[in-house]
């Protein structure tokens, strides 16, 4: 599992000096981070690197990688079970926990869909009418052309990422 992480998220992480890392085979072993603050509470933007499928997580008491990496398998687990994913979890994302390190952000493209999640984050957080994990349900149904199958195509997060679950779970058959 490779985590991109911002240099601003680095700094609390404390993950140490990253370095550029290609993106790997794996697409589920694959996530991109950033942080951000709404009314003095921290929270962290985790996406998919390939179909930036989001969970978002509260940033109180995360304070470096292990606990970082702890919360994001958390809800991520609880997240997937309840878009039915849960399979995809245990086969694909849970072995790769096993090797997780930290990295530089891949590319400009993936670094502005993250800002983009966090700008729209920022705007239902501050309205105070969403919590973190119903909001990521929200960002996985934006569309987004960073994750179209060709140029000028839109796709949704959770479409895309339930697309890629359903072609490895054959892929393993």
């Amino acid at each position: 599992m490779i985590f991109r992480i911002t240099q601003k998220l680095n700094t609390i992480l404390k993950a140490g000096d990253l370095a550029s890392q290609p993106q790997i085979e794996d697409p589920f072993a694959d996530w991109s981070a950033n942080f951000f603050i709404v009314d003095r509470r921290r929270y962290i933007v985790v996406s998919n690197t390939t179909t930036l499928y989001t969970v978002l997580l509260e940033g109180k008491g995360i304070t470096n990688g292990r606990k970082f990496a702890e919360q994001f398998k958390t809800t991520l687990q609880t997240f997937m079970r309840e878009d039915g994913l849960e399979a995809a979890y245990q086969e694909r994302i849970e072995p790769s926990f096993q090797s997780a390190t930290f990295a530089k952000s891949l590319n400009r493209k993936v670094t502005g869909s993250l800002c983009e999640l966090v700008q729209y984050a920022r705007f239902i957080l501050s309205d105070g009418n969403d919590t973190p994990y119903t909001l990521g349900f929200r960002l996985n149904d934006l569309i987004y052309s960073a994750i179209g199958s060709k140029p000028g195509d839109y796709a949704r997060p959770k479409v895309v990422f339930t697309a890629l679950a359903k072609s490895a779970a054959k892929a393993n058959q």
